[in-house]
């Protein structure tokens, strides 16, 4: 199970305090310091997790993905905020739906650690090059269990 009993609620909660303003373009102008960022609300929603959870940094990064994502896609909280410049660096949220869609191996969210991360994110940006589109994008694709393959128009 992805989230244990108050996982949500305490992601909910602190995404709903999360300070857009602080990934506008005034604050945030490259992708470094997007995911210093990314990186360092990563770690404090993990921390916060209760009990078992704590520490997951695997659940806190994909709800901060899915969050920024919905965020970059509301046109209004997009302008307002001016984060129009963010979608290019947004990670695809990882899963093992997503996983499969990228590569073999996964580790269970759980057990995800920034250095797979990465690895997983690289493949990402090499598919949605591939395909045309955000990183980020490639979540609706793969969850939905889209092979890439098909998505390319290969056999």
């Amino acid at each position: 199970m992805l989230f244990r009993s108050g996982m949500v609620e305490t992601a909910r909660n602190y995404l709903a305090r999360l300070d857009l303003s602080k990934f506008g373009i005034d604050i945030v102008d490259s992708e470094a310091v997007f995911l210093k960022a990314l990186d360092r609300h990563t770690k404090k929603l993990a921390d916060k997790f209760p009990g078992k959870g704590r520490g997951n940094w695997g659940a806190a990064r994909k709800s901060l993905n899915l969050f920024l994502r919905d965020v970059v896609e509301s046109r209004s909280l997009c302008h307002k905020y001016k984060l129009q410049h963010i979608e290019k660096w947004l990670e695809v949220p990882l899963d093992s739906h997503v996983a499969r869609g990228l590569c073999s191996g996964w580790p269970r969210i759980r057990y995800l650690t920034p250095c797979v991360s990465d690895e997983y994110q690289a493949l990402a940006s090499i598919m949605a090059k591939m395909l045309g589109c955000s990183r980020v994008a490639l979540d609706l694709y793969l969850w939905r269990g889209e092979q890439i393959n098909k998505l390319l128009g290969k056999p």
